[in-house]
């Protein structure tokens, strides 16, 4: 998994113009929307393939400081 901080991205922006992090640090949260973005990657020995017919369900923590 890869995470990334919104900057008024699309979903069809985000994968090519976002920076992918291993973590990211949100500011300034509060009682609206905070909108991030995270990215599934396969492991090298995975085949490429176009399967539209998973869905992806995560789980994370949210820390506060």
């Amino acid at each position: 998994w890869k995470a990334a901080t919104d900057n008024k991205y699309t979903a069809e922006t985000a994968l090519e113009s976002a920076e992918w992090k291993d973590s990211i640090s949100l500011s300034n949260v509060a009682d609206k929307n905070t909108i991030f973005w995270v990215n599934a990657i396969s492991t090298a020995d995975e085949k490429p393939q176009q399967d539209t017919s998973v869905d992806i369900q995560a789980e994370g923590l949210l820390v506060s400081d």
